[in-house]
Parts: C-alpha cells; sequence; structure tokens
C-alpha cells in the first residue's frame, strides 16, 4: 500500500516528481531498446537513470504500472509529432499524406522509441491495455478523417473501415523493418505509400466529373 505521501495520480504530481517520473521513463525506453524486454530489470533501469530501486518503487506501484506509463509515453510523443504537421494541411489528400509520412518518420527518427514499443508489444503480457485502446482509437480516428474526406467529395466511395484498416497496417508494417533492417529506404517506403493511397482514395474523373 502506498504511504499517504506518495504521489497518487499524474495531476496531483509536483514539477519535480513529473520530472522524475519523465526521466525513469525515459531511462526504461532506452533500457528496453538497448537491452530487449526481458533484461530490462528494475535494477537495469535503475542503474540507468543513477537512482536506486526504491526511487522507482516511490514513483511507480509496480512495474506493469511503469510500463503502462512508457507505453503512454511513447504514444503521446508519436501525437505530439504528428499533430501539427497534420494539422497545417488543409485538405483530404494533403493530410492523408501528412499522416503517413509523419508517422513514419517519427519512427525513423526516434527509433528507441519504435524498437521500445515493439518489444513491449511482443512481451509484455498482458498487455497494457492502454495499447489496445490507442489502436483501437487511432482507427476509429482514421475511419473518420477517410469519412470526412468522401463527405467533402475528395474522396471516392470505399469502406472507411477497412481502408482505415489497411493504412493503419501499411504504416505499421515499416516498424519491423525500420528497427531491423539496416538501411531500410523509409523515404522510398513513403512516397510508395502515399501514392498508393492516392490512388486508392481519390476520385476518378467520371466521379470528379459528376462532383462539378
Amino acid at each position: 500500500m502506498r504511504s499517504e505521501n506518495k504521489p497518487s495520480a499524474p495531476e496531483e504530481l509536483s514539477f519535480i516528481e513529473k520530472a522524475r517520473r519523465a526521466q525513469l521513463i525515459a531511462c526504461t525506453i532506452e533500457t528496453i531498446a538497448t537491452l530487449g524486454y526481458g533484461q530490462a530489470s528494475l535494477a537495469q533501469i535503475a542503474k540507468r537513470a543513477g537512482v536506486s530501486k526504491g526511487v522507482i518503487s516511490y514513483h511507480f506501484k509496480s512495474k506493469d504500472e511503469l510500463i503502462e506509463q512508457t507505453a503512454a509515453a511513447i504514444f503521446e510523443a508519436f501525437g505530439a509529432f504528428m499533430g501539427p504537421q497534420i494539422e497545417a494541411e488543409t485538405t483530404p489528400r494533403k493530410k492523408l499524406e501528412a499522416i503517413i509520412r509523419s508517422n513514419l518518420a517519427f519512427m525513423q527518427r526516434h527509433r528507441q522509441h519504435l524498437v521500445a514499443l515493439l518489444e513491449i508489444l511482443g512481451n509484455a503480457r498482458p498487455l497494457p491495455k492502454l495499447m489496445a485502446a490507442t489502436h483501437q482509437a487511432s482507427l476509429c480516428d482514421l475511419e473518420s478523417f477517410l469519412r470526412w474526406g468522401q463527405e467533402v467529395g475528395e474522396f471516392r466511395e470505399f469502406s472507411p473501415s477497412v481502408m482505415a484498416l489497411v493504412i493503419r497496417n501499411a504504416i505499421d508494417l515499416a516498424a519491423g523493418k525500420i528497427a531491423s533492417v539496416e538501411g531500410f529506404d523509409i523515404d522510398l517506403y513513403a512516397n510508395e505509400l502515399v501514392a498508393l493511397f492516392d490512388r486508392a482514395t481519390c476520385l476518378e474523373k467520371s466521379e470528379k466529373d459528376s462532383h462539378a
């Protein structure tokens, strides 16, 4: 049981406590990405952070909670990186391009985050509930976006749920390549995905004429 002076919820944390938790999460990402999930013990994470295991236990009630919060931090980093790039575009076609390119660019530029996330996905049992919820939310958001593109007359008629799943899987397929294949050409992959899904979603000429 936590003592009453321990932090119990993120919104109750002081600036110093938030900074310490962020440091421990960053060290968890580094440790998992470097050693693998199985070797990323609390002792190893504490060693990398330069603290005792007790410091981790003070801020996180268990390793499961630490992993949960680490996954949350990775997803937040994805969103912080991608969001502004997507919001900067004004048309469905350009936003779809930004979704694809920014997602792949984050994986490439923040490889440790990607590797740590893949390790958690492949080894954490049970998987953090947040991960399943976030994945489902991502699909729902993408589906809603595609439906909006149809409503404004820029995308052709197709199943938004099917297309969202295909786009999501095509992006996620690159994750393993980026993590394990030296020299994987992410720019080429991004260019091909953008061209592929632009053709798959855009109106054909006859449809454009009917909307004119």
